[in-house]
């Protein structure tokens, strides 16, 4: 009986160290990470087979986890469902970062890759949820729609502030949720700071009054730290 390849999934959030987990992974001799970031096979519109998505991991050379980091996969119930029928039992990550300095941190990324132009500001380019920089941050919706098809011991839940305070014991989390051996990387390694390889740095002021407006968008909308006391919470039901 066919036995589905891929066993772990790293599907969100964007901007929120996703890239810099992922090269970590990449270092242990027990993971397999596709080397290409951002698949986008259980997101696209033209959905092919899954013969053609293990073929994607053909260079695994019997690593216990095989998996890859789409942070897009979060955004949509549908790519949910596909990844369930894919394979039940997967594993999933999810990274969650203030929603307000996520949005930020992602005009100042599409700026960057002058996906925006300069000219739109951040509350137009938030208003018009451009490449969905709005939706993105709809946290307790998006979770709950993965929920509606995985457990949640199937799903880890990483404070994206804890790889700044304490990237070991994260690290130590995630080997422990992969059921990996627990190895150390350099301090180098873990401290360093890695971007995407498409994003550009620059300098670009934000008045305090726009990043007001989207901050009080979230707090209406939910709170972020009684979120996390929600969501953690989970794991004792």
């Amino acid at each position: 009986m066919f036995s589905p390849k891929v066993n772990f999934i790293g599907i969100g959030v964007q901007k929120a160290g996703t890239t810099w987990l992922s090269s970590i992974l990449k270092e242990h001799p027990e993971i397999y990470i596709h080397p290409r970031k951002e698949l986008h096979y259980f997101d696209k519109t033209k959905f092919t087979n899954s013969l053609y998505y293990n073929f994607l991991f053909r260079d695994a050379k019997g690593q216990k986890i095989i998996g890859e980091f789409t942070p897009s996969y979060i955004l949509n119930k549908t790519t949910a469902k596909r990844i369930h029928n894919y394979n039940k039992k997967i594993k999933l990550l999810v990274i969650l970062r203030d929603p307000t300095g996520r949005a930020v941190s992602q005009y100042k990324m599409e700026i960057g890759r002058k996906y925006i132009d300069k000219k739109i500001s951040i509350i137009e380019a938030f208003k018009r949820n451009l490449f969905d920089m709005k939706k993105r941050g709809h946290y307790q919706k998006l979770i709950n729609e993965y929920l509606e098809y995985f457990s949640r011991k199937q799903i880890l839940f990483i404070d994206y502030d804890h790889i700044a305070t304490s990237p070991e014991k994260v690290l130590e989390t995630v080997y422990s949720f992969l059921n990996v051996s627990k190895i150390k990387s350099s301090s180098n390694v873990i401290k360093k700071r890695i971007r995407h390889k498409k994003d550009l740095s620059v300098e670009i002021k934000i008045a305090e009054n726009e990043i007001k407006y989207i901050r009080d968008y979230y707090e209406k909308l939910e709170d972020f730290k009684k979120f996390f006391l929600w969501l953690f919470h989970l794991d004792k039901q």
